[in-house]
């Protein structure tokens, strides 16, 4: 009996599919733009606030802040000592034991005196920020800070997903014994692409069929790609077996099994694909 790869999607209807562990994340770097702000309000108890926006085609990534809750400017060194993502009052208010203390916010973040972490910042288009202090001649506050912007549709990275495909002893007469596999499985669609491929420590060798080649060929080293136990297909060769690197769901594999004391009814084998 001869397995022709070309033939693969008729001969895969018993074919199982295991999910083990979905991991995410893959690294992707995106440009940053980081611009400056501020509100101050001088001789009013009506304190200062605005409404900092993202322009078209950027999301908020990042804010930093500092306030000064008294008559005086936040500067640039006391800018710089901020954390990333963090308010911090570098002057408080004269007025902390009488009510209305002075403050500072950057969207629900408010803070009277120290430092606080912002939350809720990360990929919003807008946020409200702003400072008050009262004084009966009226109060003074100061606040500045950074916004770190990036593209708006670059702030997701996409998520890789692992699985464990069991390929599948297929019944012969004579010769090679081939194992076969799709993914996704059938009823299984996901849209995205093929990042890897690895086999298992402690299965056999497997030689992977090459397109037009048949597993009677399984034995001429130009006919098929290797894949050791507990290694990974390179993209080259992935590229060779599939016409592509990253090729595209599903993926089908027709192998033979290198020389072992057990016969195998599935041999497993580790696939990480993108989500598109």
């Amino acid at each position: 009996m001869l397995l022709i790869a070309l033939d693969l999607r008729h001969l895969l209807l018993l074919f199982m599919a295991v999910p083990l562990l979905s991991v995410v994340v893959s690294s992707s770097v995106f440009a940053q733009e980081v611009v400056y702000w501020e509100c101050r309000v001088e001789g009013s108890n009506d304190g200062c606030k605005k409404t900092i926006k993202a322009p078209s085609g950027k999301k908020i990534v990042g804010v930093t802040a500092a306030c000064n809750l008294e008559y005086g400017a936040v500067s640039n060194s006391e800018l710089a000592s901020v954390p990333a993502n963090t308010i911090k009052v570098v002057k408080k208010s004269d007025r902390r034991w009488f009510r209305p203390n002075g403050y500072c916010y950057v969207g629900n973040t408010k803070i009277y005196s120290g430092k606080k972490t912002i939350e809720g910042i990360n990929g919003i288009k807008q946020v409200l920020v702003g400072c008050f202090e009262h004084d009966k001649n009226g109060g003074d506050c100061h606040i500045r800070g950074t916004l770190t912007l990036q593209d708006g549709n670059g702030a997701t990275p996409k998520k890789k997903f692992t699985f464990t495909v069991q390929l599948q002893r297929q019944d012969i007469v004579q010769g090679n014994i081939p194992y076969t596999g799709r993914f996704p499985t059938i009823g299984q669609l996901p849209s995205g692409i093929l990042k890897n491929v690895r086999s298992i420590t402690g299965y056999p060798l497997l030689s992977f069929v090459k397109p037009g080649r048949s597993t009677e060929d399984c034995n001429q080293a130009n006919a098929v790609v290797r894949l050791n136990p507990g290694n990974e297909l390179s993209p080259a060769n992935i590229k060779t077996l599939f016409g592509s690197k990253t090729p595209a769901l599903p993926v089908y594999f027709n192998a033979c099994a290198g020389a072992s004391q057990q016969l195998y009814n599935w041999i497993p084998i580790k696939i990480t694909y993108e989500k598109n």
